[in-house]
Protein backbone atom coordinates (compact mmCIF):
# COMPACT_ATOMS: atom_id res chain seq x y z
CA UNK A 1 0.00 0.00 0.00
CA UNK A 2 1.54 3.62 -1.32
CA UNK A 3 1.38 5.54 2.07
CA UNK A 4 2.48 9.29 0.16
CA UNK A 5 -1.18 9.76 0.30
CA UNK A 6 -1.03 10.14 4.11
CA UNK A 7 2.05 12.97 4.20
CA UNK A 8 1.97 15.44 6.80
CA UNK A 9 -0.58 18.23 5.82
CA UNK A 10 -1.51 21.65 7.58
CA UNK A 11 -2.47 19.73 10.80
CA UNK A 12 0.57 18.91 11.50
CA UNK A 13 0.57 15.12 11.40
CA UNK A 14 -0.28 12.83 8.59
CA UNK A 15 -3.98 12.28 8.09
CA UNK A 16 -6.17 9.42 6.93
CA UNK A 17 -7.71 9.33 3.57
CA UNK A 18 -8.95 6.38 2.20
CA UNK A 19 -12.55 5.05 2.92
CA UNK A 20 -10.17 1.43 3.10
CA UNK A 21 -8.22 3.19 6.21
CA UNK A 22 -10.60 4.42 8.00
CA UNK A 23 -12.58 1.00 7.63
CA UNK A 24 -9.50 -1.38 8.51
CA UNK A 25 -9.28 0.68 11.44
CA UNK A 26 -12.63 0.28 12.62
CA UNK A 27 -12.82 -3.50 12.15
CA UNK A 28 -9.58 -4.59 13.64
CA UNK A 29 -8.30 -1.47 16.08
CA UNK A 30 -8.20 -1.51 19.25
CA UNK A 31 -10.87 0.73 20.95
CA UNK A 32 -10.79 2.76 24.27
CA UNK A 33 -13.82 4.63 25.13
CA UNK A 34 -13.66 7.52 27.18
CA UNK A 35 -16.25 10.37 28.31
CA UNK A 36 -15.38 12.69 25.91
CA UNK A 37 -14.03 10.12 22.64
CA UNK A 38 -13.69 6.92 21.34
CA UNK A 39 -10.53 6.09 20.25
CA UNK A 40 -9.50 3.50 18.03
CA UNK A 41 -5.66 2.16 17.04
CA UNK A 42 -4.64 -0.09 14.76
CA UNK A 43 -0.69 -0.23 14.66
CA UNK A 44 1.18 -0.91 11.94
CA UNK A 45 4.73 -0.70 11.59
CA UNK A 46 5.22 -0.04 7.86
CA UNK A 47 4.12 3.32 8.27
CA UNK A 48 6.38 5.74 9.92
CA UNK A 49 4.48 8.15 12.64
CA UNK A 50 0.91 8.03 13.42
CA UNK A 51 -1.57 8.26 10.96
CA UNK A 52 -4.60 9.81 12.74
CA UNK A 53 -8.25 10.46 11.15
CA UNK A 54 -11.55 12.33 12.80
CA UNK A 55 -15.34 11.33 12.35
CA UNK A 56 -18.04 13.42 13.57
CA UNK A 57 -21.06 12.66 11.99
CA UNK A 58 -24.51 14.45 12.14
CA UNK A 59 -25.12 12.04 14.92
CA UNK A 60 -22.98 14.09 17.08
CA UNK A 61 -25.01 17.44 16.70
CA UNK A 62 -27.14 18.77 14.04
CA UNK A 63 -25.30 22.48 13.83
CA UNK A 64 -21.95 22.09 12.20
CA UNK A 65 -20.24 24.99 14.16
CA UNK A 66 -19.89 22.26 16.86
CA UNK A 67 -18.99 19.53 15.25
CA UNK A 68 -16.13 21.35 13.71
CA UNK A 69 -15.70 22.70 17.09
CA UNK A 70 -15.08 19.16 18.25
CA UNK A 71 -12.93 18.29 15.69
CA UNK A 72 -10.57 21.70 16.26
CA UNK A 73 -10.35 20.73 19.82
CA UNK A 74 -9.33 16.93 18.71
CA UNK A 75 -6.64 17.89 16.00
CA UNK A 76 -4.96 20.44 18.59
CA UNK A 77 -5.10 17.69 21.45
CA UNK A 78 -3.44 15.19 18.70
CA UNK A 79 -0.48 18.16 17.62
CA UNK A 80 0.15 19.09 21.23
CA UNK A 81 -0.49 16.24 23.18
CA UNK A 82 1.26 13.05 21.09
CA UNK A 83 4.96 12.74 21.93
CA UNK A 84 7.62 11.67 19.22
CA UNK A 85 8.14 8.54 20.82
CA UNK A 86 4.80 6.65 20.00
CA UNK A 87 4.22 3.38 18.00
CA UNK A 88 3.32 3.85 14.51
CA UNK A 89 0.10 2.93 13.24
CA UNK A 90 -2.83 4.41 12.80
CA UNK A 91 -5.64 6.24 14.65
CA UNK A 92 -9.31 7.26 14.84
CA UNK A 93 -10.97 9.30 16.97
CA UNK A 94 -14.99 10.09 17.36
CA UNK A 95 -15.82 12.59 19.32
CA UNK A 96 -18.49 12.75 21.65
CA UNK A 97 -20.75 15.77 23.12
CA UNK A 98 -18.81 16.30 26.50
CA UNK A 99 -15.81 17.26 24.79
CA UNK A 100 -17.49 20.63 23.59
CA UNK A 101 -17.27 21.60 27.60
CA UNK A 102 -13.53 20.13 28.54
CA UNK A 103 -10.20 22.63 28.38
CA UNK A 104 -7.71 21.67 26.30
CA UNK A 105 -5.41 20.43 28.82
CA UNK A 106 -8.12 17.87 30.07
CA UNK A 107 -8.38 16.66 26.56
CA UNK A 108 -4.63 16.10 26.07
CA UNK A 109 -4.36 14.21 28.94
CA UNK A 110 -7.40 12.05 28.71
CA UNK A 111 -5.72 11.30 25.01
CA UNK A 112 -2.73 10.33 26.52
CA UNK A 113 -4.22 7.64 28.88
CA UNK A 114 -6.37 6.70 25.99
CA UNK A 115 -3.22 5.96 23.87
CA UNK A 116 -1.28 4.41 26.72
CA UNK A 117 -3.97 2.48 26.74
CA UNK A 118 -4.09 0.88 23.43
CA UNK A 119 -0.33 0.59 23.57
CA UNK A 120 0.39 3.35 20.91
CA UNK A 121 2.61 5.16 24.21
CA UNK A 122 5.24 3.52 25.24
CA UNK A 123 5.02 2.63 29.21
CA UNK A 124 8.99 4.05 29.75
CA UNK A 125 7.82 7.72 28.55
CA UNK A 126 6.09 10.10 31.17
CA UNK A 127 3.75 12.91 29.94
CA UNK A 128 5.62 15.25 32.13
CA UNK A 129 8.90 14.57 29.72
CA UNK A 130 6.31 15.11 26.63
CA UNK A 131 4.96 18.71 27.91
CA UNK A 132 8.46 19.98 29.63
Amino acid sequence: MDNNHAAAGKFGFPVLRLKSEFDAVKQKGIAVKTAVFVLLYLPDDTLSTVHCGIICSRRFHIRAVRRNRAKRILREALRTGVPAGVHPGRVLLIPRRPILKKCMPEVRGILWDAMRKTGAIPSDLSQEQQFC
